[in-house]
């Protein structure tokens, strides 16, 4: 199976899939290239594993990173979509044969780990700061334990973020 675009297409594929053209569309995800437009168009964005969907045809950012993500409305359709592509292809020295297993229903027991209160930057954005907290309490009222983490070297800039074997980049 050979899947050919083009990478600087994903936003407009995210778009495309948000407008309700298309039920569903194909990106690229190296480094959240596919996850973020998908989360600015209120859309589900799914990055497999490594090898799961060929990248035979994709020109990679990160041949060790990269992968073709799917945007859809649901994570349903997101998963239907997966299956259908999740296959081993010798063209693709990563792909391999991993099988999906079914959808199921969140852990009894879910955590979630979240950084530490007072990490977190809104940049006065109250809107975004009062939905951060109110998703917090939801996740709490639905029985999820949360776990802080120390988010703070997370904050500090480093090289590269894409430094898997056969990058393109070198700094960003």
């Amino acid at each position: 199976m050979a899947i050919s675009y083009r990478a600087d297409r994903v936003r407009e594929s995210a778009v495309a899939v948000s407008a309700g053209l298309v039920p569903l569309s194909l990106g690229t995800d190296t480094a959240g290239s596919g996850r973020v437009p998908a989360m600015l168009n209120n859309i589900v964005g799914l990055k497999p594993s490594l090898g799961m969907i060929s990248t035979a045809g994709v020109v990679p950012a990160c041949r060790t990173l990269d992968c073709v993500s799917v945007f859809s409305l649901t994570v349903d359709d997101a998963v239907t979509a997966l299956a259908a592509m999740t296959a081993p292809d010798g063209a693709d020295p990563f792909s391999r044969d991993r099988p999906l297993g079914d959808l199921t229903p969140l852990p009894a027991q879910l955590r979630l780990g979240v950084p530490r209160s007072g990490q977190l930057i809104f940049f006065g954005d109250k809107a975004s700061e009062a939905a951060y907290g109110d998703t917090l309490k939801r996740w709490t009222a639905l029985g999820a334990t949360l776990v802080e983490f120390d988010w703070s070297r997370s904050m500090k800039p480093r090289g590269c973020s894409m430094k898997g074997r056969g990058s393109r980049n070198a700094i960003w």
